[in-house]
């Protein structure tokens, strides 16, 4: 049997869970998927096939997926999202494939994506629990970044970067007062010059939490989020 995902996992283990202050003020909604594939041909015409999706409103619960092609190549790219003002929860996954003849191409390429980015605002320092795992191989990249700020120009606090590999994360990270950004991104792209073919895959299933007080902390166990509760053994006769 397969693991349950992380993001599953976690909103199985937090339903119902009754959350204080502090909590997440959302800011920025940045979620798109999309899919493309383009080439031009030997004789210098042009082709190409690209479909994008995203949430009709911002910050609701969302799953998309986009594909897209021509014949020598294409990508498609998919994500799952629950959002709430303690806890941010996605999976999302790409592939891409291509091939390039010389004698039909002057170039092909390809490209899958999955980009999950939520800016919010703290009004006090907050400890947060990040759970996740990347993977990517070929032609394919993902990351998972903390940003002191809502843009990918600002600095990046935390960057977990895959290419090739598979990294699991299970960090606590606190925060001050502020405005922030998280990200979880999954990339596969592609581009051929020469004769030959190239695919790529990649995937991120993450979970950043709010982490309640002692008194009501919820230990989120990467690969299952069991409520765990402590209670003492009672005296024996």
């Amino acid at each position: 049997m397969h693991p349950r995902p992380i993001a599953a996992s976690c909103a199985i283990a937090l339903a119902g869970l009754a959350h204080a202050d502090p909590i997440m003020n959302h800011q920025l909604d940045d979620r798109i998927v999309v899919g493309f594939g383009s080439q031009e041909s030997a004789s210098g015409s042009f082709d190409f096939d690209s479909f994008q999706d995203m949430p009709t409103n911002a910050f609701e619960d969302w799953s998309g997926a986009a594909g897209a092609g021509v014949d020598a190549g294409g990508g498609f790219g998919q994500l799952s999202s629950l959002i709430s003002n303690t806890t941010i929860l996605a999976t999302g996954s790409t592939n891409a494939s291509a091939t390039f003849n010389s004698t039909q191409h002057n170039y092909v390429s390809a490209l899958g994506s999955s980009s999950h980015t939520i800016g919010f605002s703290i009004d006090q320092s907050i400890t947060f629990s990040l759970i996740a795992s990347i993977q990517a191989q070929g032609e394919g990249n993902a990351w998972v970044h903390i940003r002191d700020g809502l843009f990918p120009s600002n600095n990046t606090l935390y960057d977990f970067t895959v290419q090739n590999d598979t990294m699991d994360i299970n960090q606590t990270i606190t925060l001050a007062a502020g405005t922030y950004a998280v990200q979880f991104f999954a990339n596969s792209n592609i581009t051929l010059l020469d004769n030959g073919s190239a695919s790529g895959t990649s995937s991120f299933d993450a979970a950043w939490t709010v982490v309640p007080a002692p008194s009501g902390l919820i230990p989120l166990a990467l690969g299952g989020f069991m409520l765990q509760r402590r209670r003492p053994t009672p005296p024996q006769p």
